[in-house]
């Protein structure tokens, strides 16, 4: 009998005959394999090769799949897969098992047995079989047919995985046995940390085995997971459920929740009034978004389309695996920012490779999710283009949008929200409250006056009342909150007289955007002079505020009437824990009086102040950034973003002065947040003619500006730039600018490789800053010094005075890369213990001041560590996720150094088809850069690669060309990379003879940097 083949996909893929490991040396073969397994049946080659080559012409993908077919064969033997001229399977008979079957089997007999001591066995051999993730750490990079297939798989199995440790943590509690519970519980919370459901569990476990104080542990744990990934507090039932064991007032009791619980992601508001009525219209929206993938909720502002799409997300919650998502446009301006606010609520910025469209594209294809855009009526166009791109590429993704005018989108269905159900005619009092107009308005005037009921007195009026705003949810809202102050009788007297106007044909029913007017209207009569103002005042704010803004940006007793407006239900308050309270507008409040503002000729003044205030927040921001409070300072500048584009704007039409000042003072702000915005900001300003006329501002900008060219890679254009901002400060007497400006002169020398004058002017910035005193600038100065220096006993040197300067003024971002820094050539010279040590710290570090961090030399430092231990898939994790951070922010340089080690990695772990297009691409971007030493270190991979493939007189000659290269700047190798290349030189001598490596090694030293990457290059 022939051996059995066993196939192991529920972790990184194995596969065995009779238990004996085979490894097979293409992905491509593994990923065949992989996906005749699962799916199981005959496959037509067609639909195989796309698959597998989806970019490749048929001729050239069938052709490659007979060479993966060939290469199975001699791995596993005849008779593993059967083929003929159309089709393949795997030919499982008897001769093949696979774990994601067996997997799903014992699953399938669990499901059948009702005795939980009996299906208790069956769940702890599933979970055990559970390795890991489907597939963990495989993937193949040009085949995103494979991806995607994988990734779904990858995401079913792990959801079975979660039911199996749910009913595994609550069989066991139910059979009284809940220690043996407890493994399964923590590895089902460990499988997604946000999942209260899954605290929950644990907590009732730990409960249940008597481990009161592990229970309580858990909640903290919980908590502080949320608060530090999300900023969200506890589900209310958490923090419930916290109490009690803590009160000692629950018991353990056997746990009947279903395990099939699950928290489906969402960033919904939790209203915090109730949703009065309009079950029939929501139903309605419900199997209308069952039918259609784009659905419209159309009507007048205050008609209640956000409350409702906001309801339709919470009743949808478990139909979107991958989550609801509220995407509010009302603070936003600019169509141009469309697409990057979208992709801010998944945390995907712009990016240096691939566009926010294309990269939003890529992150929803595979995605079961429904996007709610909301108040897409000043942007309609820009949301189309959206809409109609994100509907084309992502097929599993559905959007409900809210707009007072349609999206005119193909596919698009419109639902016009109608208004709140009215009293026809005379209807008892205790019938009125089937009406939802009747009890919207009974609910808000309570919460207004906890005194006020519906009665046989009031009723009449307050009939009236919703008849007269003709049921529209804002108005009524607004008119029920002024109970406080007015009788029912009074406020319909009010409203009478406000729309006499309106009402002259009584046969003539009143338009819903003219009654909504009437009705604001009608509330901005009862507000006081100084309430009106204010209001109108707050209205240049974009996306909320704070009580100090408001301070500075309106006249009168800000935090009265901010208090006297919050009672009105005309502002709405934001508190968070541990963030400081904001303040905003519903939106149509806002564009009412706004647009008083405009009438009122006030809005130059105030959007001049608001102009001053961001501009001296930016200037408060700027040194805060570089202390301890910078993770606060930067979650501050985050919150305030629409503000800080709304004061740019202004500047931009009305003072060029204050916009070069803020742009340039965000320098750290644009480095972490986004450097491509920071870059156009920057670029507005400094390209006006009139911004020669405020010098000592322009220089500030052009400061700021030449940093953000340096992580952008257009190291010429920063060098011009920083050498025209050296001059002005110089000019100015302004000695801070002129030691900042001189450190970013010294690195554009650096990346042109002139060290003598890097170093030169480096040392007249660090001169500059110990004449100052200024210890952060000092602390800068001796860091960029340090790396000028080839010299690793003068870098050293420098590095090891700036690390106590660092510590002193609390600037842990700046402190983390240095020791990554640190710790990195440490370890390439050999100093493991040491060079470990600073990482260590670093990452400690890193961790902690993650949201605001511009860096990322810690984890390429511990990627390099993992290397050199040869755990080649933590060293690759970590690269790529670096790789992923840098092109959020947009910074090329940091992306294209963690993408040309990866490509040293993937070498080194046998990934020559990957090594070798990642090497590739590095070096051409370093090329046209003109970064010599990132081309350098790209073409060394290049000539091991070659090496290893048997090509020695392509490695010898890159091998001479680098080394001529980086005799010419000045840059030795490190000890253990020179040891590698000691050992390419060796591996070239015993192939080719000591005469015919000198010859080719020779040849290598004549070529130019353009010639050596087009030689390097020629045989891909």
């Amino acid at each position: 009998m022939s051996p059995r083949l066993g196939l192991h996909l529920l972790g990184p893929p194995q596969f065995d005959l009779d238990g004996t490991s085979i490894h097979l040396e293409r992905r491509k073969s593994v990923a065949l394999l992989a996906y005749l397994a699962v799916e199981g049946g005959q496959h037509r080659r067609e639909s195989l090769s796309s698959l597998l080559w989806p970019d490749t012409n048929q001729s050239n993908a069938f052709k490659n799949l007979r060479q993966i077919l060939w290469e199975i064969q001699q791995s596993l033997g005849e008779g593993v897969l059967h083929s003929d001229r159309e089709q393949i399977c795997l030919n499982d008979g008897e001769r093949a098992g696979l774990d994601v079957h067996e997997f799903e089997a014992l699953i399938s007999r669990s499901n059948a047995e009702e005795d939980a001591s009996l299906r208790i066995p069956l769940l702890v051999d599933a979970a055990k079989l559970y390795r890991n993730h489907f597939l963990s750490g495989f993937s193949l990079k040009d085949a995103h047919p494979f991806n995607d297939w994988a990734f779904a798989e990858a995401e079913d199995l792990r959801h079975k995985l979660s039911i199996v440790l749910g009913r595994l943590s609550e069989d066991y509690s139910a059979l009284g046995q809940a220690k043996q519970a407890i493994p399964y519980a923590r590895r089902l919370v460990s499988l997604d940390p946000l999942d209260e459901a899954a605290h929950r569990q644990l907590m009732e476990v730990y409960l249940q085995a008597g481990q009161h104080s592990a229970a309580l542990k858990q909640y903290e744990t919980c908590e502080q997971i949320l608060r530090k990934e999300l900023n969200l507090d506890p589900q209310p039932e958490t923090r419930a459920l916290y109490r009690k064991i803590r009160k000692g007032e629950m018991k353990p009791i056997q746990i009947e929740r279903s395990v099939k619980e699950t928290t489906t992601p969402h960033n919904l508001p939790h209203p915090l009034s109730t949703f009065i009525g309009r079950e029939k219209q929501l139903d309605e929206i419900i199997r209308l978004i069952a039918k259609s993938r784009l659905v419209t909720l159309a009507g007048a502002g205050g008609i209640g389309k956000t409350s409702m799409a906001v309801q339709v997300g919470h009743k949808l919650l478990k139909e979107y695996t991958d989550g609801v998502w509220l995407v509010p446009f009302d603070s936003l301006s600019d169509p141009g920012l469309v697409n990057q606010t979208v992709a801010s609520i998944f945390d995907i910025r712009e990016g240096t490779t691939y566009t926010v469209l294309e990269r939003l594209n890529e992150f929803l294809r595979t995605k079961t999710a429904l996007l709610i855009f909301d108040n897409c009526e000043h942007l309609l166009s820009a949301c189309a283009q959206l809409v109609t791109s994100l509907l084309g590429n992502c097929p599993d993704l559905h959007i409900l949008a809210t707009s007072r005018e349609t999206l005119n989108v193909s596919g698009e269905a419109v639902y016009t929200m109608p208004s709140l159900s009215l009293p026809e005619s005379d209807v008892p009092v205790d019938e009125l409250n089937q009406y939802e107009s009747i009890r919207l308005f009974s609910e808000r005037a309570a919460l207004a006056n906890p005194s006020f009921i519906l009665t046989t007195a009031n009723a009449q009026p307050v009939v009236e009342i919703c008849r007269r705003v003709d049921g529209i949810p804002l108005a009524i809202e607004l008119a029920a909150a002024r109970v406080n102050i007015l009788q029912v009788e009074e406020i319909l007297k009010q409203l009478q007289e406000s729309f006499a106007m309106l009402s002259s044909d009584s046969r003539t029913i009143m338009p819903r955007h003219q009654t909504l007017q009437a009705s604001m209207d009608w509330g901005w009569g009862l507000l006081e002079e100084s309430e009106q103002k204010f209001l109108c005042q707050l209205s240049v704010f974009a996306g909320g505020w704070t009580l100090e803004s408001a301070q500075a940006v309106c006249d009168g007793d800000v935090l009265s009437l901010t208090s006297a407006l919050v009672k009105k239900s005309l502002i709405v308050v934001d508190q968070a824990a541990g963030r400081e309270t904001r303040y905003h507008f519903h939106e149509i409040v806002r564009q009412y009086v706004h647009e008083k503002l405009v009438e009122s000729s006030g809005e130059k003044l105030v959007r001049t102040r608001h102009l001053e205030y961001f501009t001296n927040l930016s200037e408060r921001a700027e040194l805060e950034l570089r202390g301890p409070s910078l993770v606060d300072w930067m979650e501050r500048l985050n919150d305030e973003r629409n503000n800080l584009r709304v004061a740019l704007h202004w500047a931009d039409q009305s003072d060029i002065e204050e916009g070069l000042y803020l742009s340039g003072r965000l320098m750290r702000y644009w480095e972490s947040a986004n450097l491509p915005e920071g870059r156009r900001w920057l670029e507005n300003f400094i390209h006006k003619p009139e911004s020669k006329d405020f010098p000592l501002a322009r220089a500030h900008a052009l400061n700021s500006y030449s940093w953000l060219l340096m992580w952008l890679q257009q190291f010429d254009q920063g060098f011009a730039v920083a050498e025209e901002g050296l001059a002005l400060f110089r000019a100015a007497g302004n000695r801070q600018g002129e030691v900042d400006i001189l450190i970013s002169l010294e690195n554009m020398y650096q990346f042109k490789d002139e060290i003598e004058t890097s170093l030169e002017v480096g040392k007249q910035a660090l001169a500059l800053a110990q004449s100052l005193g200024d210890r952060w600038r000092h602390a800068n100065a001796l860091l960029y010094l340090g790396w000028s220096y080839h010299d690793l006993e003068k870098r050293f040197e420098y590095w090891e005075k700036a690390i106590p300067l660092y510590r002193e003024v609390g600037d842990q971002i700046t402190l983390a890369n240095l020791l990554g820094l640190l710790g990195q050539f440490r370890v390439f010279h050999g100093d493991f213990e040491l060079g470990e040590k600073c990482v260590d710290e670093a990452m400690r570090l890193w961790q902690a001041n993650r949201r605001a961090n511009v860096w990322d030399n810690p984890r390429v430092t511990k990627s390099i560590i993992a290397s050199m231990k040869g755990d080649y898939e933590q060293a690759e994790t970590l690269l790529r996720d670096v790789m992923i951070y840098a092109q959020e922010r947009g910074n090329r340089i940091s992306y294209h150094w963690a993408k040309v080690r990866l490509g040293h990695v993937l070498l080194r772990s046998g990934n020559l088809t990957e090594a070798r297009q990642v090497l590739t691409e590095t070096a051409q971007s370093f090329g046209k850069g003109g970064y010599t030493i990132g081309v350098i270190f790209a073409l060394e991979g290049m000539a091991e690669l070659y090496t290893t493939v048997g090509k020695p007189d392509y490695a010898a000659r890159l091998i001479g060309w680098a080394d001529l290269m980086r005799e010419k700047i000045q840059d030795t190798r490190p000890h253990i990379e020179q040891a590698n290349i000691d050992k390419i030189i060796a591996a070239c001598l015993a192939k080719l003879g000591e005469v015919a490596f000198s010859d080719a090694y020779d040849e290598g030293q004549k070529m130019a940097l353009d010639e050596a990457i087009t030689f390097a290059l020629s045989d891909n």
